[in-house]
């Protein structure tokens, strides 16, 4: 949990928490890649245990000498219950759900929103799971399963293109909010993030670009349906370290090398070219026949074959 989702389960303020780190060595958190505290369920009951402690009379300083298990015994169930949406009349105890947990179930019902346009219910449900979540696991978990499911419900015909469209729409916002929460910690290296000529799908792009961000490399983001000309002027402005695209409609193999030869000659050598996203799957062989790169297995973009970025 973030220490924002801690505030509201224990009631405790998050100045006070942090107090407490500092002080009396209560407890350590670990932290994320992107340098947010992240606390345990152990850590959560230690704090209302804590907290219930000194609402009867002990300082900070005695309940920090006693055991360990002393104080958890104050603080009731280990396992504490996320807050539901405000209007979920039928909601039963997910006390002992994790956030992953309560963000499959919450799915379901985020997409029902969807369909009834109702943008305040979407808030509602989507808020108190990105409170708990860490930007990288309330993309990996909520955000983007919930753009698949919106994709696979349209495509069976269980969604209209406007709810599509709709909840589309408001998980982008939520996806690109997140990308910009991680440009403070960027490095040196930057990557042109786009899709290329009549490639409308944009969801293998934002996940690439979340993962490049997550990483530490400087993003600039470009979309769906870059005309080469527009991707060549890019190239020459901002002269990137990598430039990825990524390809999600399926190709016959000798459409696909046009489309790779046809970026090749755009970038020539001013940068390395990356491609990726399921359009080609199993064409392994024909992207690396059209000079271009492929994403290593680890998904570690310091994997690839790139120059020193400090020359």
């Amino acid at each position: 949990y973030k220490i924002h989702a801690v505030s509201h389960l224990t009631g405790l303020s998050s100045a006070v928490i942090r107090a407490w780190e500092a002080r009396y060595k209560l407890l350590v958190p670990q932290r994320s890649e992107s340098g947010y505290r992240l606390y345990s369920d152990e850590d959560v009951a230690l704090l209302k245990g804590v907290r219930q402690l000194i609402s009867e009379g002990m300082a900070p300083m005695q309940v920090a000498r006693m055991e360990r298990g002393l104080i958890l015994g104050r603080a009731g169930p280990d396992r504490v219950p996320l807050p539901p949406a405000k209007d979920d009349k039928d909601d039963k105890d997910e006390s002992g759900l994790s956030p992953s947990d309560l963000g499959s179930r919450r799915i379901p019902e985020i997409i029902e929103a969807f369909a009834a346009f109702n943008g305040d219910r979407v808030e509602r449900l989507l808020g108190p799971m990105m409170a708990v979540l860490t930007p990288e696991l309330s993309c990996t978990l909520l955000l983007l399963p919930l753009l698949r499911d919106i994709g696979d419900r349209w495509h069976d015909g269980r969604l209209s293109v406007a709810a599509e469209h709709f909840g589309t729409c408001i998980v982008r916002s939520k996806l690109f909010g997140i990308l910009e929460s991680l440009r403070h910690r960027a490095g040196p290296r930057q990557v042109l993030c786009a899709c290329p000529p009549g490639e409308l799908h944009e969801i293998g792009l934002l996940m690439f670009a979340l993962q490049a961000a997550a990483q530490n490399w400087r993003l600039v983001y470009l979309g769906v349906n870059l005309p080469y000309t527009d991707l060549l002027d890019a190239v020459l402005r901002i002269r990137p370290n990598l430039v990825a695209l990524s390809i999600v409609t399926r190709h016959d193999p000798e459409t696909l090398r046009g489309l790779l030869l046809g970026a090749r000659q755009v970038v020539g050598d001013k940068a390395p070219l990356l491609i990726g996203g399921r359009g080609i799957a199993g064409m392994d062989a024909v992207v690396r026949k059209a000079g271009c790169l492929l994403l290593p297995v680890s998904g570690r973009l310091d994997e690839l074959p790139l120059p020193d970025p400090t020359g």
